[in-house]
């Protein structure tokens, strides 16, 4: 497992971001997860998570495991997200992203919102187009890795687990 680099301006991960979630994301065995706490900052209807913002950690989780096997930055092209029930403010969850497809000009992803007891709150799918070599040095120059960590854009492209 290993912590994933972070845009200190992210609202999902920017830790410089004073209106944003400041989560962290990691990889591991072929995903990638966030684990966290939404707070009622995060509340649509009164004690219920926004919609929008279960929506954006999907988004943001299942993108950064297309960009963790393939080496490349990527851009989401279209999202799906399936709501199974209204997830309470304060819950723990921790939030899934793998890649099931790379069709060359699209990955494909999916993912899920689980709280600590396996209870899924929201599934996703989502394509994923990847950004050019130059458009992902580009993004990658302005990343915060943790020490001792190197570019995600090194390494060779691995079949997803």
């Amino acid at each position: 497992m290993h912590v994933l680099p972070n845009y200190s301006k992210c609202f999902i991960c920017g830790e410089k971001n004073p209106k944003g979630l400041n989560l962290r994301f990691v990889a591991e065995d072929g995903k990638v997860k966030i684990k966290g706490r939404l707070d009622e900052a995060a509340m649509g209807f009164r004690g219920v998570v926004h919609g929008g913002i279960i929506s954006a950690l999907l988004d943001e989780t299942m993108g950064w495991a297309a960009t963790m096997i393939k080496h490349r930055f990527c851009v989401c092209a279209d999202l799906s997200v399936r709501f199974t029930e209204p997830l309470p403010v304060g819950t723990r969850v921790t939030v899934t992203g793998w890649l099931t497809r790379d069709r060359g000009r699209v990955w494909e992803t999916e993912g899920d919102l689980a709280d600590a007891h396996g209870n899924v709150y929201a599934r996703a799918r989502g394509k994923y187009m990847p950004m050019s070599d130059e458009a992902s040095r580009e993004v990658d120059a302005y990343l915060s890795y943790p020490e001792g960590e190197t570019s995600i854009l090194e390494g060779s492209d691995d079949e997803p687990g």
